[in-house]
C-alpha cells in the first residue's frame, strides 16, 4: 500500500508562514481561498503553497498507489469534525491498512485530507471551527465574522484562530503541538489511532473491542493517554503498561477524569522506576495499580476537569 505525503519540510514551512503572524495576509488568503474557490482550485492552491518551500514535491512511502480500503461516504461538517461511532468505523475502514510509522506522520494525514476535499468527501471550510459553536456551522460563519469585526486587534486575532483551525484539523499543528497534534486533532488520524490502539490493547487483554473503543472515545481519556504517548520520557510507550493501565480504567471510571488519570500514570511512573513493570504482562500490570497503586492515591483534592479552548 502507497501512501502519497506532502512534502515534510513543505508543510511545516507552510504551517510556520500560516501562523507567524496574526491577521496577515496570507492568513486572509487562506481563509478567502477557502470560501471563494472550489475544492480543485483550492487543493492545487494548496499544493503549490507547500511545493515552494519543499526540497522534495511529495514523497511516497511503500509499494502501491494509495487506495481507501472502503469507499468512505461523504461527511458532514460535524460528522467529520467528530466522527460518531459509525462514521469513524467508516474512516478506519478506509486506512486501516496503513502502518503506525505511516500514520504518525502530519504528512501523510495533510495530503489525506486535502485528497478527501478534492473527492468532495468533505469541504475545505468544514477544518475551521470554533469552541463556541461547536460542530452547529460548517466554518463557513466562522470566517466571514472573523474578516468582517471592526477592531483590528480582535479581528487579527478572530483571522489567527480560524487559521489555526484548518491546520490544526488537516494535519496537526505539528509545528507547535508536535505529535500530539496528529493524534488530538486531525479527526481521520485520531479515527485511526483509537482504532488501532483498540485492536493492539483487545487482543493483549482479551477485553472486547467495543468496550476498549468506547473507553478510548473519551475526551479526557485520549487527551492523557496521548500526551503521554508523545512524550519520549512517559512509561506510556510501555505496551504492557498502557494495555495494563486501560484495562484497570475499563473497570474503574473514576480514574477516567484528566487530574485522576494523570495522577494515576504519575504513581505507575514512580512504582516502575524501581521495580520494572514493563515486563511484567497487561494483567499483572493491571492487578499491580488495583492492589497497590490506586489505593494509595486521594483522590478527593484534584481539580475537577475543564474544558480548555484549543485553537480551533
Amino acid at each position: 500500500m502507497t501512501i502519497k505525503q506532502y512534502s515534510l519540510d513543505g508543510l511545516t514551512a507552510f504551517q510556520r508562514k500560516a501562523i507567524s503572524e496574526k491577521g496577515s495576509e496570507f492568513q486572509r488568503s487562506i481563509l478567502k481561498n477557502v470560501i471563494e474557490m472550489n475544492s480543485d482550485d483550492f487543493v492545487d492552491w494548496l499544493d503549490h503553497e507547500v511545493a515552494e518551500n519543499a526540497t522534495e514535491k511529495l514523497s511516497f512511502i511503500g509499494e502501491k498507489e494509495m487506495g481507501y480500503g472502503g469507499e468512505p461516504p461523504r461527511y458532514t461538517a460535524s460528522e467529520f469534525r467528530e466522527p460518531p461511532a459509525a462514521t469513524a468505523a467508516t474512516m478506519w475502514q478506509a486506512w486501516q491498512n496503513m502502518k503506525p510509522g505511516v500514520a504518525c506522520s502530519f504528512a501523510v494525514w495533510g495530503y489525506i485530507v486535502s485528497r478527501m476535499i478534492v473527492a468532495n468527501k468533505i469541504e475545505a471550510h468544514y477544518l475551521i471551527v470554533s469552541k463556541s459553536n461547536g460542530t452547529k456551522t460548517d466554518g463557513r460563519k466562522e470566517i466571514d465574522d472573523a474578516l468582517r469585526v471592526q477592531d483590528k486587534d480582535t479581528r487579527n486575532k478572530a483571522i489567527d484562530k480560524c487559521v489555526r483551525s484548518f491546520l490544526l484539523r488537516l494535519s496537526g499543528l505539528y509545528v507547535e503541538r508536535s505529535a500530539r497534534s496528529v493524534y488530538q486533532n486531525c479527526p481521520p488520524a485520531k479515527v485511526w489511532w483509537q482504532h488501532y490502539l483498540t485492536k493492539q490493547i483487545a487482543a493483549s487483554t482479551a477485553q472486547e473491542n467495543n468496550r476498549v473503543i468506547g473507553l478510548l472515545r473519551k475526551p479526557a481519556v485520549w487527551e492523557v493517554l496521548t500526551e503521554k504517548m508523545a512524550s519520549r520520557l512517559t512509561i506510556i510507550g510501555d505496551k504492557n503498561i498502557r494495555d495494563g493501565l486501560v484495562w484497570y480504567l475499563l473497570d474503574n471510571p473514576i480514574f477516567c477524569r484528566k487530574e485522576s488519570m494523570n495522577a494515576l500514570i504519575k504513581a505507575i511512573g514512580i512504582m516502575s522506576a524501581w521495580r520494572a513493570l514493563g515486563y511484567f504482562e497487561p494483567a499483572r500490570v493491571r492487578d499491580i495499580i488495583a492492589k497497590e497503586i490506586a489505593p494509595q492515591l486521594c483522590l478527593d483534592n484534584l481539580p475537577e476537569d475543564t474544558d480548555e479552548e484549543d485553537a480551533g
